[in-house]
């Protein structure tokens, strides 16, 4: 019963989320996480166990506690992103990443982009100048209408 609800709720906030603006799904995963950081008191002391295996007294206990509330709103925002991303088109999706150092291509010359698998799951891939690699097209990450345990990845670039 509970994996059934947990589907249900999958399936609806699969719906939902893509309908809303970005700055609210920023502010609401920010939430989501700092909430769930507190509720959830297994998984928190599992996380100041290993900060203190990690870190030993590196860090206060503050502090502590502020990275694992950050984790867990990163987390959040993942999920979030993962469920907004049907949103991201060729179009739009420059709006949503930062790009560093990137140089700049000669229109004949090809390039790799290859960046870290963080938040909006973008792809590394060939890209043609001055393009720059496009999202992976809608869908093609997770189909969140399967059954959770069918639910694999269909198709991944990313790394």
């Amino acid at each position: 019963m509970r994996y059934r609800l947990e589907h249900i709720g999958l399936l609806i906030a699969a719906r939902l989320v893509p309908l809303l603006p970005r700055p609210v799904l920023v502010a609401l995963a920010k939430m989501f996480g700092a909430l769930a950081s507190l509720l959830d008191r297994y998984g928190r002391s599992i996380a100041l166990a290993n900060l203190d295996c990690a870190f030993g007294q590196k860090y206060s206990a503050a502090e502590k506690h502020r990275i694992i509330r950050e984790s867990y709103q990163h987390f959040a925002q993942t999920m979030l992103d993962l469920m907004w991303s049907p949103r991201l088109t060729r179009e739009n999706f420059l709006r949503y990443i930062d790009l560093e150092k990137y140089p700049t291509l000669a229109p004949n010359q090809s390039g790799i982009v290859v960046c870290y698998h963080y938040t909006i799951q973008f792809s590394a891939a060939g890209a043609n100048s001055p393009a720059i690699p496009s999202p992976r097209a809608p869908g093609e990450f997770y189909d969140f209408s399967r059954p959770c345990a069918a639910a694999a990845p269909q198709r991944c670039w990313s790394i």
